[in-house]
């Protein structure tokens, strides 16, 4: 373990995963690595404690999957293979909607254009000003620039 990772280990999953003593703190800060291992350690370790969770809010396991997998692609391109497992986890059986920004995500992280695409026009037909749309729209724009997932997603 990290030092300093236990602080973060012992927190209840909603406050490790949506409140400003978890993970975020780490993202905050622009320690995106270290978020996203902390995330994967904290899933690694507080099994039976995320079970119950996820009973309860079952979207919000597939939230904190997704976020490692962003976290670890945000932390660079040298992370964008170990951050597609983490994204692939993070399906979510019938919500379309959210599968396609997964898969779209994905699509930008291995310079899959074509995909992209056509998840962002499926998107695009569902709720044109939904904020995945946004999103997407801006990975499209990267992955024709060049650049890094977090500059790309950061963009305006």
């Amino acid at each position: 373990m990290k030092p300093g990772f236990s602080k973060y280990l012992s927190l209840e999953p909603y406050e490790f995963d949506q409140g400003d003593n978890g993970w975020r703190e780490l993202d905050e800060k622009g320690k995106f690595l270290e978020a996203a291992q902390i995330i994967e350690q904290y899933i690694e370790e507080n099994k039976e404690k995320l079970e119950e969770y996820y009973k309860e809010n079952s979207e919000l396991g597939s939230v904190m999957v997704f976020h490692a997998g962003q976290l670890y692609a945000t932390a660079g391109p040298q992370y964008y293979k170990k951050a597609i497992p983490f994204l692939k986890d993070s399906f979510r059986g019938e919500d379309e909607g959210w599968n396609l920004y997964v898969k779209g995500t994905i699509a930008f992280l291995t310079q899959n254009a074509e995909t992209l695409n056509k998840c962002l026009d499926s998107l695009r037909e569902d709720d044109p000003k939904h904020i995945r749309v946004t999103v997407l729209d801006r990975l499209k724009r990267g992955l024709e620039q060049g650049i890094t997932y977090q500059r790309a997603y950061d963009s305006k």
